[in-house]
């Protein structure tokens, strides 16, 4: 939860709010991995479709080191078996990232490659959830 405070609160424009307090409850049904990312992409999401003013969205990503192989998204199975893997949640207009954790342990050169293709998977997700809330946007006010 402090993780997901910590990705979200960077966005809020927290000025435009004095004296109040917003409450986001996450409920996770099922945890096939990933479960942080999904859940602060889909809180920014809810945000956005409440109104709450924002600097911008948050799009969350993990990766993970399987056996050498990079894996974007990792299920719970390859969370639990890989080598190390990072959470991170992006501000992508922005470019700032809210949230870096890392488990296990990387090399430098190995953890830049883990950085960039995290950066890309947040920014794909960032252009999904940007045309999703439009489409809903969209359909809300026709």
């Amino acid at each position: 939860t402090e993780n997901l405070v910590q990705s979200l609160a960077a966005s809020i424009q927290l000025h435009r709010f004095p004296k109040s307090v917003l409450d986001v409850n996450v409920y996770i049904l099922e945890d096939d991995g990933s479960a942080q990312a999904v859940a602060t992409t889909c809180a920014s999401l809810a945000l956005v479709d409440s109104g709450v003013e924002l600097y911008d969205i948050v799009a969350g990503c993990n990766v993970a080191d399987c056996d050498g192989r990079l894996v974007v998204d990792p299920n719970k199975q390859q969370l639990d078996t890989a080598d190390g893997y990072v959470s991170m949640a992006l501000m992508p207009n922005h470019s700032k990232l809210t949230q870096f954790e890392v488990n296990g342990s990387f090399s430098v050169s190995r953890l830049g490659e883990v950085s960039s293709l995290g950066y890309n998977g947040c920014s794909t997700v960032a252009r999904i959830m940007r045309d999703e809330a439009i489409s809903a946007g969209r359909k809300h006010w026709a």
